[in-house]
Protein backbone atom coordinates (compact mmCIF):
# COMPACT_ATOMS: atom_id res chain seq x y z
CA UNK A 1 0.00 0.00 0.00
CA UNK A 2 2.82 2.34 -0.90
CA UNK A 3 1.84 5.55 -2.08
CA UNK A 4 1.66 6.37 -5.84
CA UNK A 5 5.61 6.39 -7.05
CA UNK A 6 7.21 4.70 -4.10
CA UNK A 7 8.70 1.20 -5.13
CA UNK A 8 8.38 -2.10 -2.76
CA UNK A 9 10.64 -4.40 -2.75
CA UNK A 10 8.63 -7.54 -3.20
CA UNK A 11 10.18 -9.63 0.30
CA UNK A 12 8.71 -6.38 2.35
CA UNK A 13 4.88 -7.08 4.21
CA UNK A 14 1.99 -4.71 4.06
CA UNK A 15 2.84 -3.95 7.32
CA UNK A 16 6.26 -3.30 6.70
CA UNK A 17 5.42 -1.48 3.64
CA UNK A 18 2.14 0.90 6.02
CA UNK A 19 4.53 1.66 8.47
CA UNK A 20 7.02 2.98 6.26
CA UNK A 21 4.42 5.25 4.40
CA UNK A 22 2.83 6.53 7.68
CA UNK A 23 5.95 7.23 9.07
CA UNK A 24 7.32 9.16 6.58
CA UNK A 25 4.17 11.44 6.23
CA UNK A 26 4.37 11.98 10.10
CA UNK A 27 0.95 9.89 10.16
CA UNK A 28 1.76 6.61 12.02
CA UNK A 29 -0.03 7.72 15.49
CA UNK A 30 -2.87 9.28 14.04
CA UNK A 31 -6.56 7.93 14.44
CA UNK A 32 -6.43 6.59 10.85
CA UNK A 33 -3.02 5.85 10.76
CA UNK A 34 -3.32 2.98 13.40
CA UNK A 35 -6.20 1.97 12.17
CA UNK A 36 -4.73 1.27 9.12
CA UNK A 37 -1.69 -0.34 11.11
CA UNK A 38 -4.22 -3.24 12.45
CA UNK A 39 -5.97 -3.68 8.86
CA UNK A 40 -2.46 -4.31 7.95
CA UNK A 41 -1.53 -6.57 10.19
CA UNK A 42 -4.93 -8.76 9.66
CA UNK A 43 -4.04 -8.62 5.94
CA UNK A 44 0.01 -10.49 6.78
CA UNK A 45 -1.55 -12.36 9.49
CA UNK A 46 -2.01 -16.23 8.47
CA UNK A 47 -4.95 -17.01 10.36
CA UNK A 48 -6.87 -14.52 8.44
CA UNK A 49 -9.35 -16.20 6.38
CA UNK A 50 -8.98 -15.91 2.23
CA UNK A 51 -13.10 -14.74 1.93
CA UNK A 52 -11.55 -11.56 4.46
CA UNK A 53 -8.70 -10.49 2.51
CA UNK A 54 -10.34 -8.54 -0.44
CA UNK A 55 -12.88 -6.57 2.03
CA UNK A 56 -9.79 -5.66 4.42
CA UNK A 57 -7.54 -4.80 1.54
CA UNK A 58 -10.65 -2.19 0.20
CA UNK A 59 -10.51 -0.86 3.88
CA UNK A 60 -6.86 -0.34 4.18
CA UNK A 61 -7.02 1.94 0.86
CA UNK A 62 -9.43 3.61 2.07
CA UNK A 63 -7.83 4.10 5.64
CA UNK A 64 -5.07 4.81 3.84
CA UNK A 65 -6.11 7.57 2.01
CA UNK A 66 -7.63 8.91 4.71
CA UNK A 67 -4.41 9.26 6.81
CA UNK A 68 -2.14 10.37 4.05
CA UNK A 69 -4.24 12.98 2.81
CA UNK A 70 -2.94 16.45 3.04
CA UNK A 71 0.34 14.92 4.04
CA UNK A 72 3.40 16.26 2.02
CA UNK A 73 4.32 13.55 -0.10
CA UNK A 74 7.53 12.00 1.27
CA UNK A 75 11.14 12.62 -0.38
CA UNK A 76 12.84 10.01 -2.46
CA UNK A 77 16.06 10.33 -1.65
CA UNK A 78 18.93 12.68 -0.92
CA UNK A 79 20.20 12.19 -4.70
CA UNK A 80 17.16 13.48 -5.93
CA UNK A 81 17.04 16.45 -3.41
CA UNK A 82 20.28 17.42 -5.26
CA UNK A 83 19.56 16.69 -8.07
CA UNK A 84 16.45 19.06 -8.22
CA UNK A 85 19.05 21.92 -6.07
CA UNK A 86 21.25 21.47 -9.59
CA UNK A 87 18.45 21.91 -11.62
CA UNK A 88 17.19 25.20 -10.08
CA UNK A 89 20.86 26.64 -9.94
CA UNK A 90 21.40 25.91 -13.62
CA UNK A 91 18.19 27.04 -14.75
CA UNK A 92 18.83 30.77 -12.65
CA UNK A 93 22.27 31.03 -13.90
CA UNK A 94 20.59 30.37 -17.80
Amino acid sequence: MAQAGSAVPADVSVLESVKRDLRAAGRESTPMGASALVLARRIGDPSTPANALDSLVKRLGLALEEALAGAAPARADKVDELREARDRVRASAG
